[in-house]
């Protein structure tokens, strides 16, 4: 357990590694305060997974954690200085309560890479996250996610990839987005894009969240790009129950099958 402590300037906190041959397992990064320069590339908290291991990360809790200026955000260039990063071999972890700001890369980003079912069960509740780039909460390479009952507001919009509260690509499966407060983007749920063509190449479910204030920043396309309370490109399991939108470019929009 790390509980309660500060980090001013360059402090990061990791769980695990990449490296094959060293799980780790029953980790707490609690009640800490990480403060980056606002210039290093950083990754201010990580959870790693060895790759390719039958051995994974597992049962590892992110907590009430404090976490601010990691990364240049007003940069130019593409830097992915991400608040709580989820990758490699990785099983049941939680990140709660968690207090994210001005990173240059995403709140909270799961399964840079492949496959789909490294990165598995993963639960994002109660979380704070805002003045991040591109997504407060960002899916890529994962399986059977709960994100819920997070307030995700003000992502900043880059060239090269829209503002969105929550967003998922590549292969995620299995992802339940439940009774969260979205605002000021300019997506508030979308799936762009996903790799292969199954059925259930993406099986979302999207219920019971509140979503507002959703206008373009960035030049927009039609059909796809159109930014959208919820926006829906590549997936195609959908499932959308009892959500809330309002002063939105547009409410749902699906393209494709």
């Amino acid at each position: 357990t790390i509980d309660g402590l500060t980090f001013v300037g360059v402090g990061r906190l990791q769980v695990g590694s990449r490296s094959v041959g060293f799980p780790n397992t029953y980790n707490t990064l609690r009640n800490n305060s990480l403060t980056g320069d606002g210039e290093s590339v950083l990754i201010a908290v990580s959870v790693y997974g060895p790759d390719n291991d039958q051995n994974p990360t597992t049962n590892t809790l992110v907590y009430n954690n404090t976490i601010r200026g990691y990364g240049p955000v007003y940069s130019e260039k593409d830097i992915d200085c991400t608040g709580v990063e989820v990758s490699g071999q990785t099983k049941d972890t939680w990140v709660l309560y968690n207090d994210i700001s001005l990173c240059s890369g995403a709140g909270v980003q799961l399964g840079p890479g492949a496959p789909n079912t490294a990165v598995s069960k993963v639960y994002i509740g109660r979380n704070h996250i805002r003045e991040v780039r591109q997504s407060a909460v960002a899916i890529k390479w994962a399986e059977k996610i709960v994100i819920s009952s997070n307030y995700l507001h003000d992502v900043i919009s880059t060239s090269w990839s829209i503002s969105k509260a929550i967003g998922a690509q590549s292969e995620p499966h299995d992802v339940w987005i439940l009774c969260n407060h979205i605002h000021t983007v300019e997506y508030g749920i979308r799936f762009p894009s996903t790799t292969g063509n199954l059925p259930t190449t993406m099986k979302s479910y999207v219920i019971g969240n509140i979503i507002h204030d959703i206008f373009p920043v960035q030049p927009y396309q039609p059909n796809a790009y159109q930014p959208a309370g919820i926006n829906s490109f590549g997936s195609n399991v959908l499932h959308y129950y009892n959500n809330v939108i309002f002063n939105a470019f547009n409410g749902i929009s699906k393209v494709g099958t």
